[in-house]
């Protein structure tokens, strides 16, 4: 008897305690959607898009110089069209990332950072601050690639060295 009391109780407790998990992950989700706001996590996003969209572009141009611009612009929006998708679609997931490595608690500390002064210029140069290493990564992979490529083609010199081919 005293068996079934104590599992009774656990599966009470249970019964009680998964909904309010529930409600604690909802109202902490909703506090990550209240610092996105704060953030201007959409409008970041936008440019991102936006950034992303004219680097694809400039490849493009690279590789055809002959594009006139009616295709440049064509090829602008889908390349658009297409990143905003992604990024739109991911952001239930980033909201989960944050619910997942913060607490409710450190989640609200942060929205209290971005209103602060500090916080507003993080805000205000993410933007200009993301586009300049976008450009600086591409840039340092476009000056490694050879390199890499050296690397490549030396391991697979070996490998056919080795096989005999």
């Amino acid at each position: 008897m005293h068996l079934r009391h104590i599992l009774a109780s656990i599966i009470a407790f249970v019964a009680v305690s998964a909904p309010l998990a529930r409600a604690d992950e909802a109202s902490k989700q909703e506090v990550v959607s209240e610092m996105f706001e704060i953030m201007q996590y959409d409008e970041l996003i936008d440019q991102m898009g936006d950034v992303a969209a004219n680097q694809i572009v400039a490849q493009l141009r690279e590789r055809s110089p002959d594009l006139d611009s009616d295709a440049e612009s064509e090829l602008r929006t889908i390349a658009r069209d297409f990143l905003m998708s992604t990024l739109t679609d991911a952001k239930p997931f980033v909201v989960q990332l944050w619910s997942k490595h913060f607490s409710e608690d450190e989640i609200r500390d942060l929205i209290a950072f971005y209103k602060s002064d500090v916080g507003r210029k993080s805000i205000e140069r993410t933007p200009q601050i993301t586009q300049e290493m976008m450009v600086w990564c591409q840039q340092a992979q476009m000056n490694s690639l050879p390199e890499l490529m050296a690397r490549i083609d030396d391991v697979l010199e070996k490998r056919k060295a080795g096989s005999g081919q």
